[in-house]
């Protein structure tokens, strides 16, 4: 029996490494094949994986705050905590998404509710200050008035 080496080589490697974090589609079909529970832990089981996860939810991008809704209640502890911190975060890149796609899955005190403490971007009064203040604008300057007027997010 022969068999094709060049398909093996071709899979084996994406799945050896994990989840192509660099494509939220593949994190919403790791989801979908494995589970919400097992895609967090193979998410949070390597630190790059994790970090670019959480890069793309806090960049706003529709398809990774999909995922952050989808994996809501997936993740406890410091993973759920970085998931929220990351949508909050996305409120000064693309408030209109965060509103209209996760606003419903996370409580309105974890999208405003606070920075990481540990960021260095955050690290004084005067920065932390400023980051909520750009949050809130955005959120203020939804023009949806409709998406506005239904938010449950009032940063």
């Amino acid at each position: 029996m022969q068999m094709n080496t060049a398909f093996l080589l071709v899979v084996l490697p994406q799945s050896a490494i994990g989840i192509n974090v660099a494509e939220p589609n593949a994190v919403l079909r790791a989801i979908g094949a494995r589970g919400a529970r097992a895609t967090v832990e193979r998410l949070y089981s390597d630190d790059g994986q994790c970090d670019g996860s959480l890069r793309g939810i806090a960049s706003g991008d529709s398809g990774w705050l999909k995922v952050a809704a989808v994996l809501k209640s997936s993740a406890d502890g410091g993973a759920a905590d970085q998931r929220e911190l990351a949508v909050g975060e996305a409120l000064e890149h693309n408030a209109a998404n965060v509103l209209r796609i996760a606003a419903s899955a996370f409580e309105v005190s974890a999208i405003c509710g606070g920075l990481d403490v540990d960021d260095a971007r955050y690290d004084s009064f005067e920065r932390a200050v400023a980051a909520v203040e750009r949050r809130s604008k955005r959120v203020r300057a939804v023009a949806d008035t409709e998406l506005a007027r239904g938010c449950p997010v009032r940063c």
